[in-house]
């Protein structure tokens, strides 16, 4: 960020700029800004699946959690918020993947 002012400075707000976001630049950034994605990504994945509409599809066995035996006895709203949870979750899920495979390809282009 430095060079990019540094630049703006020295040549003007255009000409610097322009320097600037070499293909190598953008690419820097790019892994940077995709590093950063998918850790808040990350974060709230790990944070929806503690909701209660997940955790109450779950029940302790042991030092393990496996889904209740009394799962076949939820009422229909209760199966409605787990499954809305549910794609929630794999919504997550999928843009962390895309977001895993942009960081990947800037990694490679380096």
């Amino acid at each position: 960020l430095r060079e990019l002012l540094h630049g703006m400075a020295i040549r003007g707000a255009h000409e610097g700029c322009m320097d600037y976001w070499s293909f190598w630049n953008a690419v820097d950034w790019v892994g940077i800004c995709m590093g950063w994605t998918n850790i808040a990504i990350w974060i709230v994945f790990c944070f929806a699946t503690r909701s209660h509409e997940i955790q109450g599809l779950l029940e302790e066995q042991g030092s393990q959690r496996a889904l209740a035996r009394s799962v076949m006895s939820l009422d229909a709203p209760a199966l409605e918020a787990a499954e809305q949870q549910l794609r929630y979750l794999f919504s997550l899920f999928s843009a962390l993947q895309i977001t895993m495979g942009f960081n990947v390809a800037s990694i490679m282009l380096k």
